[in-house]
């Protein structure tokens, strides 16, 4: 194998660890987006075709600022996950070229 398919061997595995951590961090968070009403705050989430909503809190308690706060953190995992699977396949592919 040359040394630059070693790199490339190097980083798959390096991006699928770090897939693996986001996976991880999104499955400890709550599945579901955040609604906000006048001043209340309730979770949406899907189950099959039915949209569920449950009611978190007022905009100023502590539990309602908690799950704000997860939300962001949800997002954040989301997006870096979909950047880590982009650069996987970019990787994977330059691997299928490095066979011939």
């Amino acid at each position: 194998m040359s040394i630059v398919g070693g790199i490339l061997k190097e980083e798959q595995e390096r991006l699928e660890a770090q897939l693996r951590k986001y996976e991880g961090k999104l499955l400890s968070l709550p599945n579901a987006s955040i609604k906000k009403r006048e001043n209340y705050l309730y979770h949406l989430r899907r189950q099959g075709k039915k949209v569920l909503t449950e009611y978190i809190g007022e905009l100023s308690s502590e539990k309602a600022k908690k799950a704000l706060e997860q939300d962001v953190e949800r997002k954040k995992y989301k997006q870096r996950k979909k950047i880590t699977l982009l650069e996987l396949k970019e990787v994977r592919r330059l691997i299928g070229k490095q066979a011939f």
